[in-house]
C-alpha cells in the first residue's frame, strides 16, 4: 500500500514509524479509503489494516513494542 503519510513526512527516517502519530495517520488514511470504495474485499482489507496500525500505535504508546532497528 502507498505510504502517503511517510511520503509527506519529509525525511523519511525511521524515527516517523517509531512514532505512534505515524500509525494514527496510517489507520485514518486506510479507513478514509475504505469509506470511498465500494468493493467489499478491498474495504475490508484496509479496515483491517487500519486495526493493525491502530494496534501498532497502541502498543508503541504503552511502551509494548520495542524500537525498529535497521
Amino acid at each position: 500500500m502507498f505510504d502517503i503519510a511517510h511520503s509527506l513526512a519529509g525525511d523519511g527516517g525511521i524515527s516517523e514509524m517509531q512514532d505512534a502519530r505515524y500509525f494514527r495517520t496510517q489507520a485514518m488514511l486506510c479507513l478514509q479509503a475504505a469509506a470511498s470504495i465500494s468493493d467489499r474485499t478491498a474495504r475490508e482489507k484496509l479496515e483491517a489494516e487500519a486495526t493493525r496500525y491502530v494496534e501498532q500505535a497502541e502498543a508503541l504508546e504503552e511502551g509494548t513494542v520495542p524500537p525498529l532497528k535497521l
